[in-house]
């Protein structure tokens, strides 16, 4: 007959598994790790700064001419400016400063179209595509 322990539940009682200290501290150390990465992620992302626009267009029939309208919305962390919108390969010059958080609108008046191909173009020169149907 074994001589073993057992508990209120009629359990025998294993011996507690032990970890060698080493294990502990290479956890530990590949946490610390993880963790001062994400925060100089976020440290350099911040300082470089992201250009993030929200766009939306909407276009509608005005004579004889089409008008396009697009809404900015800077969800980045620096300021976007807007310098040119192409409809269609058309080129118009904007000027337009979006700060981080802010919106605003461009209008512009193209040749009648009944579909469009929208490109808004920053001074960093990212260029956002959009398609518009024109009722």
């Amino acid at each position: 007959m074994q001589n073993r322990a057992t508990d209120i539940r009629g359990f025998r009682a294993e011996k507690a598994v032990e970890v060698p200290g080493e294990v502990v501290v290479l956890v530990v150390v590949v946490a610390v790790a993880v963790a001062a990465a994400f925060w100089l992620a976020n440290m350099a992302t911040q300082q470089m700064g992201l250009e993030i626009l929200d766009l939306k267009a909407s276009a509608s029939r005005s004579g004889g001419k089409t008008v396009v309208t697009v809404y900015a919305w800077n969800r980045g962390t620096k300021p976007a400016t807007i310098v040119a919108v192409k409809v269609n390969g058309q080129v118009y010059e904007q000027r337009v400063a979006v700060e981080p958080g802010s919106s605003a609108s461009i209008t512009v008046e193209a040749p009648p179209a009944d579909a469009l191909e929208v490109v808004v173009v920053t001074a960093s020169g990212r260029e956002y595509p959009l398609i518009v149907g024109v009722p």
